[in-house]
C-alpha cells in the first residue's frame, strides 16, 4: 500500500511538469503571434500613413489647380479681359492699326 502511494505522489508531479510546460508552449506561441501581428500591423500602418500624405498632396494640387480654373472662368466673362487675350493673338479691333516694332 505504501509502494502505491509513493507512485501516486512520483506521478503527480511528472503529470504537473508536464501541463505546465505545455501551458508554457502554449503561452510562447501565444505571445509570439501576437508579436507578430504587432509588427506586421504596425508596418501596414506605417505604409498606409505614407499613402495618406500623398494623397493629401495631391488633393492640394487638385484644390489648388480647380482653384486657378475657377478664376480663370471668372476673367472670361470680363470684356476687357477677352480684349487682352485677342492683342496678345495678334487680333485687333474695327478701326486700329497694329504697329510693329522692327528689332
Amino acid at each position: 500500500m505504501a509502494n502505491v502511494r509513493q507512485q501516486a505522489a512520483s506521478a503527480a508531479p511528472a503529470g504537473t511538469k508536464r501541463r505546465k510546460r505545455l501551458w508554457l508552449a502554449f503561452v510562447i506561441i501565444f505571445a509570439c503571434w501576437a508579436l507578430y501581428t504587432l509588427i506586421n500591423q504596425e508596418h501596414s500602418r506605417g505604409v498606409a500613413s505614407q499613402r495618406l500624405s500623398e494623397v493629401k498632396v495631391k488633393k492640394a494640387a487638385a484644390e489648388k489647380q480647380l482653384a486657378d480654373l475657377k478664376q480663370e472662368i471668372d476673367r472670361l466673362h470680363d470684356p476687357e479681359y477677352i480684349g487682352q487675350l485677342a492683342s496678345q493673338q495678334g487680333m485687333v479691333r474695327d478701326g486700329e492699326k497694329v504697329i510693329q516694332l522692327a528689332e
